[in-house]
């Protein structure tokens, strides 16, 4: 809908920074600046990663900090919410591409990730028109 494209556009994540912590635990730290107010808040989120049933990320346990303050309740919530809706591998489907992760671990120094993918030869993606 219109407002969820004017909030998006309103702000702009810049330095991103991914650690790995270890026990399938990250850790991201970035800048989120507000184009309207001119105001940039750093963020931190450390959380567990694991994924559903192959195709979607799901936070879990994760602490938010925003300017070294633990974030409300209600914005977590909200973060955990977003990421579990948005971050699933189906949306590439109607392009004509199918992704499962099939495995993932996180240690402190490395990403180990499996991933099956099948691309239809008249993907869209391939810059063929249905």
């Amino acid at each position: 809908d219109r407002l969820t494209a004017r909030t998006i556009d309103r702000y702009r994540l810049l330095n991103p920074v991914v650690e790995f912590l270890g026990n399938d635990r990250v850790r991201v730290q970035l800048d989120l600046l507000d184009l309207v107010l001119e105001e940039k808040a750093e963020i931190q989120i450390d959380s567990g990663v694991a994924i559903v049933n192959g195709q979607s990320l799901q936070l879990i346990d994760p602490d938010l900090l925003v300017d070294g303050s633990p974030a409300p309740q209600m914005l977590v919530r909200e973060l955990i919410r977003t990421v579990n809706t948005r971050f699933s591998l189906r949306r590439f489907e109607a392009a004509g591409l199918t992704a499962r992760v099939l495995d993932l671990g996180v240690s402190e120094d490395q990403l180990d990730l499996a991933v099956f993918l099948r691309l239809e030869p008249s993907a869209a993606l391939l810059g063929n028109q249905p």
